[in-house]
C-alpha cells in the first residue's frame, strides 16, 4: 500500500501525511511549495517537490493510493480569476487523473462549497449550487471522480467534502500558515496576540440569530484521521464511489467564535465590521451521519480545544514556517 498525498505539504495534507507515517503507511508527498511547507513534515517523510500538474506517469505508476488535496481554495480569489481556479482544481487534475495506474484508489479534498444552502444541517443528498466560483470546481472535480470511477471504472474514490478546517498541534509545531491568510481563526487568533492590527467581519446583516455568518469548525486533526479512514474503508470494501461530509456537525457564528475567544482570553476584542464579501452563504453546517456510519468517525475536538491549539501555534510560530523550503 503505496501512498501519495498530493498538496500534502498544505495545511491539511501535511497533518494528513504525518498521521499516515505515524501509523506506518508508507507515504510520500507531491507539492509544488506554492503554498505548503517543507517544515510542515516530518523530515522522515519524502517530499517531491513537483507540480501536480507536470508529474509524469511513469512516476504514479509506483503508487496506487493517492490522496488529493492540492489546488487553489481562496474564495475571493476565485471570483477575481476564475481562469485560474478552472485551471488549478479542474483540468490539472483531468490531466492527473488520466495519468494514474488503473484500479487505483483516490481520496479528494472537496469542500462544502459545492453545496447551495438551503436546510440545516446540510446532508450529502442535499442540493448542489455553488455560489463561487471556487465551489463549482469542486462540483466539477467530484463529477468527474464520479464518471471515471462509475461510468469508466478506472478508480475507486471517496470525495470529502470539508466544511471550516481550523485548528493545530497541540504542541504548537504544526498548524496553519497561508500568505496571505483569509481564514477566520487564524486572522482572529493572529490579531488577539497583537501579530496584525485589524481583524474585520464581513457583514453584521445576515439572516442568522446575531446577523454573523454560521460556520462548521473541524479541528485539522480529525480531518485526517477521517481521511485516513476512508483510505481503509475502500482498501477493505468494494465500494467504488462516495462523497461523504466532515464536519463537527454543530455551526457557530462569526461573533459566538469570537466570544469564546474572549472567554479564553478573559478580555474583550475590539472587532471592525464590513461589507459582505461576494461568494459567502449565511449558513454552512454539516450532517455527519454518513460519515459516522461508513467510516465510524467522529469529531473528537471542541470550539474551545480549536482556539487553544491555533493560539499555541501562532504564539510559537509569529512568522509562520521557517523559511527553508526546497
Amino acid at each position: 500500500m503505496k501512498i501519495l498525498c498530493v498538496g500534502g505539504a498544505g495545511y491539511i495534507g501535511s497533518f494528513v501525511a504525518r498521521g499516515l507515517h505515524s501509523k506506518g503507511y508508507q507515504v510520500e508527498v507531491l507539492d509544488n511549495l506554492s503554498s505548503g511547507h517543507r517544515a510542515a513534515l516530518f523530515t522522515e517523510i519524502k517530499l517531491h517537490h513537483i507540480d501536480y500538474g507536470e508529474v509524469s506517469e511513469e512516476f504514479l505508476s509506483g503508487f496506487n493510493y493517492f490522496i488529493l488535496l492540492a489546488g487553489k481554495i481562496r474564495v475571493d480569489e476565485s471570483m477575481d480569476n476564475p481562469w485560474l481556479y478552472w485551471h488549478e482544481n479542474v483540468f490539472k487534475l483531468a490531466n492527473f487523473l488520466d495519468k494514474i495506474p488503473q484500479d487505483s484508489v483516490v481520496i479528494y479534498s472537496s469542500s462544502a462549497a459545492v453545496y447551495k444552502p438551503k436546510n440545516h444541517p446540510l446532508k450529502e443528498s442535499d442540493y448542489l449550487g455553488p455560489s463561487s466560483v471556487y465551489g463549482a470546481t469542486k462540483a466539477a472535480a467530484e463529477s468527474l471522480i464520479e464518471h471515471l470511477a462509475l461510468d469508466k471504472n478506472k478508480i475507486r474514490a471517496i470525495c470529502l467534502r470539508y466544511f471550516n478546517a481550523a485548528g493545530a498541534s497541540a504542541d504548537g509545531k504544526f498548524g496553519e500558515d497561508h500568505s496571505p491568510e483569509t481564514h477566520l481563526i487564524p486572522l482572529l487568533c493572529k490579531f488577539a496576540l497583537g501579530q496584525t492590527e485589524r481583524f474585520v467581519i464581513f457583514g453584521d446583516d445576515w439572516e442568522t440569530a446575531d446577523g454573523t455568518c454560521v460556520r462548521d469548525f473541524i479541528h485539522v486533526e480529525d480531518l485526517a484521521a477521517a481521511h485516513i479512514l476512508a483510505l481503509e474503508f475502500l482498501k477493505k470494501s468494494d465500494a467504488r464511489f462516495e462523497v461523504i461530509n466532515l464536519g463537527a456537525g454543530t455551526g457557530f457564528s462569526v461573533k459566538q467564535v469570537i466570544s469564546e475567544l474572549e472567554t479564553i482570553l478573559q478580555r474583550k476584542l475590539k472587532i471592525e465590521v464590513s461589507a459582505k464579501r461576494p461568494g459567502d452563504v449565511p449558513f454552512l453546517v454539516a450532517d455527519i451521519q454518513k460519515a459516522k456510519d461508513l467510516l465510524n468517525w467522529s469529531p473528537s475536538f471542541t470550539l474551545s480545544d480549536i482556539l487553544k491549539s491555533a493560539l499555541q501555534f501562532h504564539k510559537s510560530k509569529p512568522t509562520g514556517y521557517p523559511d527553508f523550503d526546497s
